[in-house]
């Protein structure tokens, strides 16, 4: 299967592949200044707390 192949790193404690950290990358390299984009355990228990990517818009 693929996720045999994929390599997991811990961001802010939570356990992501190396495919999520690069979709992370390319999304904090086209928002505006400012946006914060993090990587958090999804709190639904449907989902086994599968990572998942928020964006977050500026604050002024």
């Amino acid at each position: 299967m693929a996720d045999e192949f994929m390599t997991l790193e811990c961001i802010d404690s939570v356990l992501v592949s190396t495919p999520l950290c690069r979709a992370v990358r390319r999304l904090r390299a086209v928002l505006p200044v400012g946006w914060q984009v993090d990587v958090v355990a999804n709190g639904d228990p449907a989902h086994c707390g599968v990572p998942v990517v928020r964006a977050l818009p500026a604050t002024d």
